[in-house]
């Protein structure tokens, strides 16, 4: 009993002095176990609700892949009236640009008809060559016409327009095969007269070298000064060949018949192909509309 107030008292002790009791702890604080304030860990799981879909019927895929084939048939309808714009356009430039150069040439061949007189010249070099006369007036008038057989105007041809139609495959943009014939036609005729020029041109550089062994050409240069052709014709200067063999001056003479052979079957081809584009720019004016092109 003793003890037991002993305690109550101490305990009414600590009460009134504001002080709250000692415990002796039998470990030190350092040592006492942590404590672990652990949670069960809640798992949340996520519960995915598939909508409910509705089974679309035969009809409604029939409907889409439809649609589909419509969609792709029209983007490939479209591109095919784009590029067939493209195309007509690209033909009626190639067209135009066939006018110009068609004219162009005409304007050309006008020039160069103005020179068949060669044809003539040359036919009577020939025959004052090969006549065996060797009068004062003879060899004067072989002299005199013997520079119509050393030059030639000839003309060329503007293919650039065929080229690139030919070349580049571009051909295909002309739709009317008329037109394609046409093009053609006109293409063959230019290879022939380029062909037929090359061998004319051939006579002319082979003429120009016998020209000079036949001819003497130091009759027209005197004291170191060289005379116009016709101040030395129509002198009292006194003309001979270069050559005193005949036979030289008669081989030349067969050589000029030969060179106004081939000029004479250029320029009638000439004619025809002069003929050929004047038709061929009417008609193609008329099919492309391009009258005044």
């Amino acid at each position: 009993m003793n003890e037991e107030q002993n305690i109550d008292d101490s305990s009414q002790m600590a009460d009134d002095s504001g002080e709250q009791p000692t415990v002796n702890s039998p470990l030190p604080i350092e040592q006492q176990p942590e404590t672990l304030n652990l949670k069960p860990a809640t798992s949340i799981m996520e519960v995915h609700h598939h909508p409910h879909v509705e089974k679309k019927s035969f009809k409604e895929y029939l409907l889409e892949g439809l649609m589909i084939f419509i969609a792709v048939t029209m983007g490939f309808i479209a591109e095919n009236i784009r590029e067939h714009i493209t195309d007509n356009t690209k033909e009626k430039e190639y067209i135009v640009s066939m006018l110009k150069e068609l004219k162009s040439d005409s304007i050309q061949l006008a020039e160069v008809f103005k020179d068949t007189i060669r044809i003539e010249k040359l036919d009577s070099l020939s025959t004052f060559l090969l006549s065996k006369d060797e009068s004062q007036q003879t060899i004067k008038n072989v002299y005199r016409l013997s520079s119509f057989a050393v030059s030639f105007n000839a003309i060329t041809f503007n293919r650039n327009t065929l080229t690139q139609l030919k070349s580049a495959g571009n051909m295909r943009l002309i739709r009317k095969q008329n037109v394609v014939d046409s093009l053609n036609k006109l293409d063959n005729l230019i290879t022939e007269l380029n062909t037929q020029l090359a061998d004319y041109l051939k006579y002319l550089s082979e003429n120009v070298r016998e020209r000079y062994s036949v001819l003497d050409f130091s009759l027209f240069v005197k004291d170191g000064r060289r005379f116009k052709s016709d101040e030395v014709l129509n002198s009292a200067t006194v003309f001979t060949y270069l050559t005193n063999d005949k036979k030289k001056v008669i081989e030349f003479g067969g050589h000029i018949l030969s060179q106004r052979g081939a000029l004479a079957v250029y320029f009638r081809m000439l004619k025809q192909y002069s003929t050929y584009s004047n038709a061929l720019i009417i008609f193609l004016q008329k099919e492309y509309h391009l009258q005044h092109e």
